[in-house]
C-alpha cells in the first residue's frame, strides 16, 4: 500500500488476526467501550493510559496496542496524513513498517534497537513510549484502519531521516544514549560540559567532519552537495552558536571548552579521504581477476579505472595509466607486454572477459612474477 494520502484514503480496516500477527503476542488489549466516542482519542492527549483498558472478561469491541514494556514498541503519531508520507518516502527502509490511522493520525511502529525515548510532543508529532494507542473497533465505523501494511520493523534510530525539530531531538537521545548526557555531574555542585555528547550531537546535526589526511573540517553544502572546507575559525564560531543555542550553563560556556568540544570532533568525527594510489590499487584489487588464458587490453582496463575513480581525482591519462601499471605489477606481480598492443597476460575485468584479448596461445599463457615481456617469446 502507498504512503501517501491518495493512496490510503481507501486504506481497509484491519482484522483482529492480521493485527494480532503483525504486532506479535501480548501486545493488543482490549479496551472500553465507548473510547473512541470520547475526545480522548484525539491526538494531543495520546496515549490512553490504563484507565481505558477493559476489565478481565469484559467483552469489547475494541483493542490498542502497548506501547513500550518487554515488547519495545514505539509509536510516532503524525498530526496528518501528509506529514507521515512524506516522513515514509524519506526513509525507503520504513517501506515495510506497519503504520495504522486513528481519525486524521497517523501512526507509524518500529521497535528500536536503542532505549526507549519519553514520551514528548515535537512539531505536531507524537512520540509514544508507553500507554496505549487504539489500532482497531469492530464497529465498521472507520475510525481505526491500516494505512501502511507491515511489521513494526527493528531499527537504529540514529539511521532514520527525521524533520527538524524532531531530529534534534533523536540526535540528542541517540547521542546520549551512546555518549552520556549533556551535563556530567562533577560535585553534588557542579555540572561541567559532556564534550563527547556535543561533539557527537554537532557533528551529526550539521555533518561537520574532520578530514585527516588534509587536517582540514569539511561540511556538505546542503544545496550543492558538495563539501565546503571551513576554516577553524568558522569551526569555533559554529560549535559555539550550538552550545549557546543548546542551552549550555554560562559557567562552562568559556573559550576553553568551546576548543576541548572543538578538539573531540577531530576525534569523533574523524575521516580519512583515500589518496589517488590507494584508490587505484582497489581498483586493482576489487575489478581486475587472475584469467590464465587472457590478456588484459590496458587501454580497456584504463577506461574501466578513469570510471571505477568517477571524477574524484584530476589526472592526466599517462598518470592514470602509469599508476595503474605499478598497481598491477606490485599487487599481481604481472608486467606490461608490448607484443599485441599494450596487454596485460594472464588478467581480466571481471565482466566475462570485457577489456581482453585473446591469448596468444597455451605455449605464451601469462609471464611469471615480476617478468614483463616485451617482445614474444621464441616458440
Amino acid at each position: 500500500m502507498g504512503t501517501g494520502p491518495s493512496s490510503t484514503q481507501s486504506a481497509p480496516s484491519a482484522t483482529l488476526q492480521s493485527l494480532q500477527d503483525a504486532f506479535g503476542p501480548d501486545v493488543l488489549v482490549p479496551l472500553k467501550e465507548g473510547v473512541l466516542s470520547h475526545a480522548s482519542v484525539m491526538f494531543g492527549v495520546l496515549p490512553l493510559n490504563n484507565t481505558f483498558q477493559a476489565e478481565d472478561g469484559e467483552a469489547s469491541r475494541l483493542y490498542g496496542v502497548v506501547c513500550g514494556g518487554k515488547p519495545g514498541l514505539l509509536a510516532l503519531a503524525f498530526g496528518s496524513e501528509e506529514t507521515a508520507g512524506v516522513f515514509l518516502r524519506n526513509n525507503q527502509v520504513l517501506g515495510g513498517t506497519l503504520a495504522t490511522r486513528l481519525q486524521k493520525t497517523v501512526i507509524i511502529w518500529l521497535r528500536p534497537q536503542n532505549q526507549l525515548p519519553p514520551s514528548v510532543e515535537v512539531n505536531n508529532v507524537r512520540i509514544i513510549s508507553e500507554g496505549n494507542v487504539p489500532v482497531y473497533e469492530d464497529e465498521g465505523a472507520g475510525v481505526c484502519s491500516v494505512f501502511q501494511n507491515g511489521k513494526p520493523l527493528c531499527l537504529d534510530l540514529g539511521t532514520l531521516t527525521f524533520p527538524e525539530g524532531l531530529r534534534q531531538f533523536f540526535v540528542g537521545w541517540v547521542v546520549q544514549e551512546q555518549f552520556g548526557p549533556p551535563l556530567l555531574q562533577l560535585s553534588r555542585r557542579r555540572k561541567v560540559l559532556n564534550e563527547a555528547y556535543w561533539a557527537a550531537g554537532i557533528s551529526k546535526l550539521t555533518g561537520l567532519q574532520y578530514e585527516t589526511t588534509e587536517e582540514v573540517f569539511r561540511v556538505r553544502d546542503p544545496q550543492t552537495q558538495k563539501d565546503v572546507i571551513l576554516g577553524a575559525a568558522a569551526v569555533f564560531t559554529l560549535v559555539a552558536r550550538l552550545l549557546k543555542e543548546g542551552g549550555v550553563p554560562p559557567g562552562e560556556f568559556r573559550r576553553a571548552r568551546i576548543e576541548a568540544v572543538v578538539e573531540t570532533v577531530k576525534v569523533l568525527s574523524a575521516v580519512s579521504t583515500p589518496t589517488f594510489a590507494e584508490e587505484i590499487m582497489k581498483f586493482v584489487q576489487t575489478r581486475l581477476e587472475v584469467l590464465p588464458a587472457a590478456a588484459l587490453n590496458k587501454n580497456l582496463a584504463a577506461t574501466a579505472c578513469r570510471k571505477f575513480l568517477q571524477d574524484r581525482f584530476k589526472v592526466s591519462e599517462n598518470k592514470l595509466r602509469h599508476a595503474m601499471s605499478q598497481a598491477i605489477q606490485k599487487h599481481f606481480g604481472i608486467g606490461e607486454s608490448h607484443d599485441q598492443g599494450r596487454v596485460f597476460y594472464g588478467l581480466a575485468l571481471p565482466s566475462a572477459g570485457v577489456g581482453t584479448v585473446p591469448s596468444p596461445g597455451p605455449s605464451r599463457g601469462p609471464p611469471t612474477a615480476g617478468q614483463t615481456q616485451s617482445t614474444p617469446p621464441c616458440c
